[in-house]
């Protein structure tokens, strides 16, 4: 319907309208720009065809984004938008590039100000329609010439003037007389454009004579020029009266008057159309067309906005007939009395001046320069002091340096030569010094509990604290505290301190703590073999996880009753399996024990003859039992009668992988198998052979 890119500006009504079409959706958007009295009103409706529903709606101008489900969007400012919309199925439809337009509003200078008894003073008005007219409130009988742009004052007593301007009947809707085609509403119907060579029904061209879009129709013309060169909305009507033919939405004023306006013809004398229109869902009326062609025929209807801030016009023809039911529209119009104000408020100045002094009531050493806020009403050429000295503060300016400033309380006066007489106005300040770290402690061992304590601050500054740091390079914080110290944590890990904000300043944190799982008795952890063949020599067995501020405590009880010696290592026995607990102390204090458990065994061992690997877990392997101990070496061998090698060991380590009668995971055949069984790497042990059977057991 709408062609992508096209984008007109009507500046009465800065009113924008458009479309652009992704896929199988089409989007409309229309705009209404912002009234003359709030630059922030603004509308843009955005309405969807095809697609499946529900749909999402993003507005966004570069400076912010926002959605909804509802595609209206208000309170917007003059900028460039871009809308997207996204169907239930995620096809996206966008369209860039909607303007609205900078409206006019009513500026007056001064707006506010102060003059001395007996004085005059000149009030400027510019924008809206010049249309202006001045009020006082109370009456102010040198107001004169109330029509003007300027007008000349001397009021007595603080007044407050007002000025006005109307615009009567300004239409709202955009393309109401289609000389723009087809653009600037939202149809339901089919737009066929040139012409409807098959009379289509519920469908819809922008022409300008109802014979020339479909021959059976009578050569009609437009209402605005009446020449049979202006444009008109031709219609063939529906056959279910439910499908609207032209809707809008537009942004109103609350509690207002307005006037719809339409007009509507007949293009054949058979089964007129009902057109039915319905404001924000409510039925205003039905007007039914007459059966004599190309009659022009106004329908109005009267709407109060209330507290509605958009209408929504809807129009549908309720005739469900295929035979004749077809009209033309042209000339809508949505008016009413556009009404802007502003005001200009004037102080008498008497002896109880307010100057207006302000300044924050606290501030913080090497904080940015602060600039005093005074009342506009009053020439800014006084004078400031500052009580007692130690503040920087600009005499002319009343800027307040903070880069040097001393801590304390401080009273800044403000004097200002008006009238004729000296007026005074003071601030109070405090100044504050910046909290610090006085102390960083905590993160020390004891022993109940077996945990740690947690670090602690001790900073300056007032309640409440807020302070903020890192453990283990994760950002922590404690926050709103009211008392000293503050506690930040004890778990384990390093902790760098960042930043701490009191009551009013904030300052940078230096300094750093780690609380380590090894400042406190471990568990002990041991390395080196355990078990051995009886009559060898040993080699000892040591702690591996040593505090240099421990001992080791070695018991043969659990309850810890039996203490041994105190050592870092053990030389075990070799005649005799034995089991010890084991404790480190740091600190003074003990930790939990660890146990430790020396095998010691004899080393001979039996070469089985025969197993059946057959999955009873019972003899499924070929068991050489005490190899590993007697022979840490060792290597085994099997062979088939072919001399293949079928299976061969790790070093050492024949119980870790003991052979289960496969090859490359296959069993193999009931049968004889010869081994060979190398004893020492370094031959010091003359290698074993025989054979080994396979049984399988039925």
């Amino acid at each position: 319907m709408f062609k992508n890119s096209l984008l007109f500006i009507l500046l009465a009504a800065s009113f924008l309208i458009g479309k652009d079409a992704l896929s199988q959706n089409s989007i409309t958007y229309s705009t209404t720009g912002s009234n003359c009295s709030d630059s922030t009103s603004a509308l843009i409706s955005i309405y969807v065809n095809g697609g499946q529903a529900p749909y999402q709606y993003v507005l966004s101008n570069g400076a912010f984004s926002t959605n909804n489900n509802s595609g209206l969007f208000y309170n917007l400012g003059a900028g460039t938008y871009t809308v997207s919309v996204t169907d239930a199925l995620g096809v996206i439809v966008s369209s860039s590039g909607i303007v609205i337009p900078v409206g006019v509003y009513l500026e007056v200078n001064p707006s506010n100000s102060s003059i001395c008894p007996n004085s005059n003073l000149q009030i400027s008005v510019s924008g809206g329609n010049g249309n202006y007219n001045w009020s006082a409130i109370p009456v102010d009988p040198t107001l004169l010439f109330a029509f003007n742009d300027s007008v000349l004052v001397s009021p007595v007593q603080n007044t407050v003037y007002t000025v006005a301007t109307n615009a009567l009947n300004t239409n709202l809707i955009f393309n109401g007389t289609f000389e723009y085609g087809d653009l600037g509403f939202f149809s339901a119907y089919s737009s066929l454009f040139p012409t409807n060579p098959s009379g289509l029904q519920e469908s819809y061209g922008i022409t300008n004579n109802a014979s020339s879009w479909y021959p059976n129709y009578s050569a009609c013309v437009d209402h605005t020029l009446g020449n049979g060169i202006g444009k008109m909305m031709v219609l063939d009507g529906a056959t279910n009266g439910t499908s609207p033919f032209w809707e809008q939405t537009i942004a109103v004023e609350k509690n207002k008057n307005y006037v719809f306006t339409y007009f509507a013809q007949s293009l054949t004398n058979t089964n007129p159309a009902e057109i039915q229109a319905v404001f924000n869902g409510v039925t205003m009326g039905i007007d039914t067309l007459q059966l004599i062609t190309c009659d022009w025929v106004s329908t109005s209807y009267n709407w109060f906005s209330g507290n509605d801030s958009s209408i929504t016009i809807v129009l549908t023809d309720l005739n469900n007939s295929a035979i004749g039911n077809d009209f033309a529209l042209d000339d809508l119009s949505l008016s009413t009395l556009l009404s802007c104000s502003n005001t200009s408020t004037v102080q008498i100045t008497t002896n109880n001046i307010d100057l207006g002094l302000q300044y924050p009531a606290n501030a913080c050493v090497g904080g940015s320069n602060l600039t005093p806020t005074l009342n506009p009403s009053y020439p800014a050429n006084g004078s400031f002091n500052v009580i007692p000295a130690g503040l920087n503060v600009h005499p002319v300016t009343g800027i307040i340096n903070l880069s040097n400033a001393n801590p304390g309380n401080y009273q800044i006066i403000y004097s200002l030569p008006i009238c004729n007489q000296l007026a005074h106005d003071t601030a109070m300040i405090t100044i504050r010094a910046r909290p610090s770290l006085l102390e960083l402690t905590g993160g020390d061992y004891y022993c109940v509990g077996q945990t740690f304590n947690p670090l602690s601050l001790l900073v300056t500054g007032t309640p409440n604290w807020d302070i903020y740091f890192s453990l283990d390079g994760v950002p922590q914080s404690v926050l709103n505290v009211i008392s000293l110290p503050i506690l930040i944590g004890n778990s384990v890990g390093t902790y760098v301190l960042d930043s701490i904000h009191d009551a009013h300043c904030s300052n940078v944190l230096v300094g750093s703590q780690t609380i380590a799982i090894t400042d406190g008795p471990q568990v002990p952890e041991f390395v080196g073999d355990t078990t051995f063949c009886e009559d060898e020599t040993t080699t000892s067995i040591q702690i591996t996880n040593i505090n240099g501020a421990g001992t080791f405590n070695w018991y043969n009880d659990s309850s810890l009753n039996n203490y041994l010696f105190s050592d870092d290592e053990l030389f075990p026995s070799n005649d005799t399996s034995a089991i010890f607990y084991v404790t480190q102390t740091v600190n003074g204090c003990e930790g939990p024990y660890g146990m430790l458990s020396i095998t010691v065994f004899p080393c001979g061992f039996i070469i089985p003859t025969a197993f059946t690997p057959n999955g009873d877990n019972q003899n499924d392997t070929w068991g050489i039992v005490g190899i590993d101990a007697k022979y840490p070496t060792n290597i085994v061998k099997v062979f088939n009668r072919w001399g293949e090698l079928l299976y061969e060991s790790f070093e050492g380590n024949y119980s870790g992988n003991e052979w289960d009668g496969t090859y490359n995971g296959v069993p193999l055949p009931v049968g004889s198998y010869y081994y060979i069984i190398e004893l020492a790497k370094d031959q010091s042990s003359e290698p074993l052979n025989g054979t080994i059977s396979i049984i399988r057991l039925k």
